[in-house]
């Protein structure tokens, strides 16, 4: 899958990882050893990424350099970034 990266660049996803591309210089931005992804949440500077992924929320800057990453034993749903820069997500039961 393919994912917004910002101005010329691609998120694209492997089974383990999450690699950014430059699609203008056509060169590896960053790599990022990750669950399998199904949402990429950016939030409004494009400084810090959120990957959402089954059981947990992987959580970097843009360059793909991981800050947290957080384990869930229920399925992960949505997440959203607020104004001050707090990263907010649901599983089926909680908004953490």
């Amino acid at each position: 899958a393919i994912f917004y990266g910002g101005t010329g660049l691609v998120l694209c996803k492997s089974e383990d990882k999450m690699v950014m591309f430059d699609v203008q210089q056509r060169k590896l931005v960053g790599e990022l050893s990750t669950p399998p992804v199904k949402y990429v949440v950016w939030n409004a500077e494009m400084t810090m990424v959120a990957f959402l992924c089954k059981h947990a929320v992987v959580i970097s800057n843009k360059k793909l350099t991981q800050s947290h990453t957080i384990h869930e034993s229920i399925r992960v749903k949505s997440g959203a970034w607020d104004d001050s820069g707090v990263f907010l997500y649901t599983t089926l039961n909680h908004i953490k």
